[in-house]
């Protein structure tokens, strides 16, 4: 399978407001040819999409899931840019890709080798070899179906924020089909496409998993979380935080249920004309 030269790095955006209390290629040719393509082109996207399904592992009642269609040849670098878009947030915070660890049955150590920290990454390293590679050359074929990775096995945890700490679990479950991003009504040349998810977004800056189970208790009513009390002055405060500052709230308030589909292609789309076209 042909590879394509990594495009250009985006880089991130300062949040402000106030804020409340991969696959290694057998081939020898195809892997060079990667290292050696210049950035500043574009990629192109050759074979079967991935069917990636993305969760928000500290968000219940409900999850907060995406189901999403990408091409192979999707770098790591654009990869956490769709997360971003996917998720509703804001890019302003650092973030860190690792690999699941099935050795480890539960806890915080199923996410033990990183696979690319935003605090380094113009260089890391994927394998034992002590030879540091970009990140941006590594793609998710490399990750998904590399030998080095698993060979089809892997998981991908993806730490967004290190304050509040906003912990992704991300599962290839094979091969996407053409008719799937055709039954939402998207062009035939869609590179990536979101087709099914649940949960709206969660809040930058909330406090984490408690403070956004605080947050969605201040707009549907509930009088605790967890061993908190949420009174009636602590949700209004709450309220008109995520209402007037939150850097990705909703002056219309928040629906812990509602997020947009189509917003989220939309997005998508406008990622694809920039990587891709």
């Amino acid at each position: 399978m042909p590879k394509a030269p990594a495009p250009r790095t985006s880089t991130t955006r300062a949040q402000t407001g106030p804020i409340p209390p991969l696959r290694r290629s057998s081939k020898a040719s195809s892997r060079s040819a990667r290292r050696t393509a210049s950035t500043a082109s574009p990629i192109a996207v050759t074979g079967p999409n991935f069917l990636v399904l993305v969760a928000l592992t500290s968000s219940c009642d409900p999850c907060i899931t995406r189901l999403l269609s990408l091409p192979p040849d999707l770098t790591i670098t654009q990869f956490h840019e769709v997360l971003q878009v996917a998720f509703g947030w804001q890019n302003g915070h650092s973030y860190q890709f690792t690999l699941w660890d099935a050795s480890v049955k539960r806890g915080a150590g199923r996410f033990e080798r990183a696979l690319c920290d935003h605090f380094s990454c113009d260089v890391f390293s994927l394998s034992s070899s002590p030879k540091p590679c970009p990140d941006s050359q590594r793609t998710l074929l490399d990750v998904f179906e590399g030998e080095a990775y698993g060979h089809g096995k892997t998981k991908l945890g993806y730490l967004y924020d290190m304050g509040d700490g906003w912990q992704h679990l991300i599962t290839c479950l094979g091969r996407a089909n053409s008719y799937s991003a055709k039954a939402l009504g998207s062009p035939e040349d869609t590179k990536m496409v979101c087709l099914a998810g649940e949960g709206h977004p969660c809040a930058e800056d909330c406090g984490g998993p408690v403070g956004w189970e605080i947050l969605k208790a201040s707009f549907t009513g509930r009088s605790h979380v967890g061993d908190f009390e949420v009174g009636e002055e602590q949700a209004e405060e709450r309220r008109d935080w995520y209402t007037s500052y939150c850097a990705n709230g909703d002056p219309a308030g928040l629906d812990p249920y509602k997020w947009g589909i189509k917003d989220v292609n939309r997005a998508l789309r406008r990622l694809s004309k920039k990587w891709f076209s």
